[in-house]
């Protein structure tokens, strides 16, 4: 490394002596006396954070200590890991950390980092380890972050017979699975139940089979087998897969044509509807709604348009004029935007018994 990529002692003093024009972000690295020295003069570089130093590629524990006493922003992007004793250093940041050249932490790291107040960013970090996201889930000040924050947690028969007696007292939300049929059981006593479970087993679904209101299932989703898929369908009142529905097979779709009111997919995920999903879901019989639909093929719209019942496509925008005219000659109640699809398409919609 060359001494023109140090920031040294003898730069900062001038820096801060002069106040010449420089952009400090293009060290990357800085010597311990230069970041006290910038730290007492309060420094601020030309890219309107208060220090940014997003350059620097390493810094040391002392060096962050002093950097800690800093009162603004700090910029620290470049920086690729960190120790466990300059997490606990800059946590006592006042201002907000930029972090984002950091692609994980230590539990370590992030319990430190937890107690710091301000706006923390975290944006490099594709990982977190459940104690982690524990503890940065608890911080005080805000988290920005790419990946999806979620604690992978599993809900117990203990934990649902408390939501069970006090159901503000627990987030079903916070689960990411349900430990077993039994769990399912004692929930499936309870009124409205939201999920965001990325797996679902066959006993687990027989055990939430015989709830009575209805059932949410928000994203990331799982996959439903068709013997998953044939317990739910026994929950014959109203089921909202509200996640990513492209990947469930015609064979789970089938097992859910009982189900009175029947939601799939999401406006989060825009995802297209086969055929051979049409078809599977033409012999539902209820309120049938489909979101995040942007497009119909005219082969979907023909076995969509047997649907009985009441069919709400949204927000769809693209429609063949073929697949208008299918769905114009539909029997079921039609619940489409006429705003958005092509408007020539709408006209042939608008001869359906649903808009006139």
């Amino acid at each position: 490394m060359s001494d023109k990529s140090v920031l040294t002692k003898e730069f900062a003093e001038q820096y801060c002596r002069d106040g010449f024009p420089a952009d400090l972000s293009e060290f990357n690295a800085i010597e311990d006396a230069a970041a006290e020295i910038l730290v007492k003069h309060g420094g601020k570089s030309l890219n309107g954070l208060d220090l940014n130093l997003e350059g620097l590629t390493s810094l040391s524990d002392e060096a962050a200590e002093s950097l800690s006493c800093f009162k603004g922003n700090l910029c620290l992007d470049g920086l690729k890991t960190l120790s466990d004793a300059a997490a606990k250093s800059l946590s006592m940041l006042r201002g907000n950390l930029y972090l984002d050249g950091l692609t994980s932490l230590t539990d370590e790291a992030a319990r430190s980092l937890s107690k710091h107040q301000d706006e923390l960013f975290l944006n490099g970090v594709t990982h977190l380890s459940d104690e982690v996201a524990r503890s940065l889930r608890n911080k005080r000040g805000e988290v920005t972050l790419h990946m999806e924050f979620k604690v992978t947690r599993v809900l117990t028969k203990d934990i649902a017979e408390q939501y069970l007696e006090n159901n503000e007292s627990v987030d079903l939300l916070e689960f990411t699975s349900l430990d077993s049929g039994e769990a399912a059981e004692v929930l499936a006593k309870c009124g409205g139940l939201e999920f965001a479970i990325s797996s679902l087993d066959e006993e687990t679904a027989r055990g939430l089979s015989g709830h009575k209101e209805t059932l949410y299932f928000y994203p990331p989703g799982f996959q439903a087998s068709k013997q998953v898929a044939m317990e739910l369908g026994k929950h014959t009142e109203h089921l909202a897969l509200n996640f990513d529905c492209s990947a469930l097979s015609a064979a789970s779709l089938e097992q859910l044509r009982n189900v009175k009111a029947l939601e799939l997919g999401t406006y989060e995920y825009d995802w297209s509807i086969s055929k051979e999903q049409a078809a599977a879901l033409s012999n539902h019989v209820g309120a049938l709604g489909i979101y995040g639909v942007q497009d119909i093929s005219s082969g979907a719209a023909k076995h969509l348009s047997l649907h009985s019942g009441e069919l709400t496509v949204q927000p769809l925008e693209r429609l063949s004029v073929e697949a208008a005219d299918i769905l114009s000659q539909s029997k079921c109640e039609l619940d489409i935007g006429l705003d958005e699809i092509p408007a020539e398409s709408a006209e042939l919609l608008k001869r359906h018994h649903s808009f006139s």
